[in-house]
């Protein structure tokens, strides 16, 4: 199943901690709390669609995960640059794709260790930045996705 989101992807944010009144407090960020909100109900809203359960995989279910990330092209790169140009600046790939693998647990599968397999890339475009999922059952029983 090929899921695309029309979202700037976001890096995964670890907890943030700040101390007052003699206590710590853990809080994230929450821009990202928000981000992760977005890409819950856009990838639902394509499950409804298309009348698939929620979540899509069971739990013990082996899931592949392919994705590719679309991030802004820098001004710098003219367009004939920009063709072959790799995206080797933040942020980090393996952080997008933990800031999507914790947004999407719950409804692509019911925990994310279910990933038993997949590829990420980063990529330029000079349209809206996006982010597309390619998700297959590990299992032969379940068929085609």
């Amino acid at each position: 199943m090929k899921i695309v989101i029309e979202i700037a992807p976001m890096p995964w944010h670890s907890y943030r901690s700040v101390r007052r009144y003699g206590r710590t407090f853990a809080y994230v960020d929450k821009k990202y709390t928000q981000w992760k909100k977005h890409v819950y109900v856009a990838v639902l809203a394509c499950l409804n669609r298309h009348n698939k359960p929620v979540p899509l995989y069971k739990k013990g279910v082996p899931v592949r995960l392919d994705v590719i990330f679309f991030l802004t092209k820098p001004k710098y790169l003219c367009k004939e640059r920009y063709m072959n140009a790799r995206h080797v600046k933040k942020p980090d790939r393996s952080n997008l794709l933990k800031g999507l693998e914790d947004a999407l647990t719950g409804v692509l599968w019911y925990d994310d260790s279910q990933i038993y397999a997949g590829s990420s890339e980063k990529r330029y475009t000079v349209d809206k930045q996006r982010i597309e999922i390619t998700i297959r059952s590990g299992l032969w029983e379940h068929g085609k996705d």
